[in-house]
């Protein structure tokens, strides 16, 4: 293995880059938050607000990170933007935990999603789907470990599966017959519904959702003239992905009754609306292998999680000397070595079941993380537009962050902790 500069990298298309914001961001959350938001509200038209507003959030925070990707097509996503507008110590913290568990626990997430839907597949075979789960997670690693080409062209693959099928199952909710009623047009509650504490809480469930946006900026130095590739995939995949949720949102209304949609209110478990909604529109054979296609959708965001993730490990090591181990590639530039560091503290993370605890703590010095970086664009553009997408933007996730505060008290402690390890590791390897 040797460290290879930026410059002498094989490149991601700009395609790649937008197959890895739509991955990152559509995962399971698309098919459990509706299963909440029709036991909060009766009105149609309240619910799907709840979805474009989280997309218009979510443009502005994409339109911030456009402006710094123009400013800086070099800088590999929060660590470098926030190194250079704000402090290296910033930085640093707010990527030493995505380098340690940020990424692997969402992947450790998406590894037990999936053998929750294949296990009653295996009721009555000799294999259980852990190891299953395992060996998916080692063939997604190996693919991104071999080469540029074979990294994108599995991702591609996998992601232009997952948004066509998702466009497919739409398409046809849509030409199903109706079997109830439903109305999308507001109604004199409206206006109440939507400035109400509850409608607040919900939006941040819709915000976790739309999370993964920024993808595409943990492979500036591997795209081609990142200083339009970046803004362009973050602005495409953002607003794609948003209409694509506004859209299988309205389907699953359309289709399915709310009553059979709602959560379980004595256990509070959300429906699986894929598997809801599938029994409504697809026929019966292929409704009872929704299972197996949703851990084959579930492929492109392991797939996403574990090209991005990486990366943050690079530029750290690129830029602290003791670090510099994790900015080890291979001869053709794959940095292998911390594909199969992240995988393997994936893996661990699932065999242990820790991945819940931890992603609830770190939730808060993420958001921080995302929210600093994009008021920092500030810095670099003070344009009408700019002031107001940061506005918008630090409004919405300040109050996400008093949701996290008071809902997870623990999460303040855990952040303070995370954020002086950080600043005490940094000193020691800067």
């Amino acid at each position: 293995m040797k460290s290879t500069t930026a410059e002498h990298l094989q490149r991601y298309s700009p395609l790649t880059a937008v197959w890895a914001i739509a991955a990152n961001m559509i995962g399971t959350g698309i098919f459990t938050s509706l299963s909440f938001q029709v036991v909060a509200f009766d009105d149609y038209f309240v619910i799907l607000s709840l979805w474009v507003i989280g997309g218009i959030i979510s443009l502005c925070g994409a339109y911030a990170y456009s402006r710094l990707a123009i400013a800086m097509p070099d800088a590999v996503g929060e660590y470098d933007y926030l190194s250079r507008l704000v402090h290296p110590s910033i930085g640093f913290v707010s990527s030493w935990v995505s380098v340690t568990i940020g990424f692997a626990a969402p992947v450790a997430l998406i590894m037990k999603t999936m053998e929750a839907y294949l296990q009653p597949y295996l009721m009555s075979a000799p294999v259980s789907a852990g190891p299953i789960v395992l060996t998916l997670l080692l063939l997604v690693s190996l693919a991104h470990c071999t080469s540029y080409s074979t990294s994108a062209n599995f991702h591609g693959t996998a992601t232009a599966f997952k948004v066509v099928l998702l466009i497919a199952f739409t398409a046809l909710g849509f030409l199903t017959p109706q079997v109830h009623g439903v109305v999308f047009t507001p109604s004199s509650e409206s206006v109440s519904h939507m400035t109400s504490g509850v409608y607040a809480i919900s939006l941040v469930y819709v915000l976790y959702t739309y999370s993964g946006w920024n993808a595409s900026s943990y492979l500036a130095r591997e795209l081609p003239n990142p200083e339009r590739t970046l803004p362009r995939s973050i602005l495409l995949g953002t607003v794609g992905v948003s209409i694509m949720y506004l859209l299988i949102n309205a389907m699953f209304l359309y289709t399915t009754p709310a009553e059979i949609l709602a959560v379980d209110t004595q256990t509070g478990v959300p429906k699986d609306l894929a598997a809801v909604v599938a029994l409504y529109v697809l026929p019966r054979g292929l409704s009872s292998m929704v299972g197996v296609i949703v851990v084959v959708l579930l492929m492109s965001s392991m797939s996403a999680m574990t090209m991005v993730g990486p990366r943050v490990s690079v530029a750290i090591g690129e830029t602290n000397q003791r670090l510099r181990f994790f900015a080890k590639r291979t001869n053709n530039g794959i940095p292998a070595l911390a594909i199969a560091v992240q995988s393997a503290v994936a893996a661990v993370l699932y065999a242990t079941n820790a991945f819940d605890q931890i992603i609830a703590f770190t939730m808060m010095i993420l958001t921080i993380s995302t929210l600093v970086t994009v008021i920092s664009t500030l810095r670099i553009s003070r344009s009408l537009l700019s002031i107001t997408a940061v506005i918008v933007f630090t409004l919405s996730n300040a109050y996400v962050l008093y949701h996290i505060a008071n809902t997870n008290p623990e999460s303040v402690m855990w952040t303070a902790c995370i954020v002086v390890t950080g600043l005490v590791i940094h000193r020691v390897v800067r």
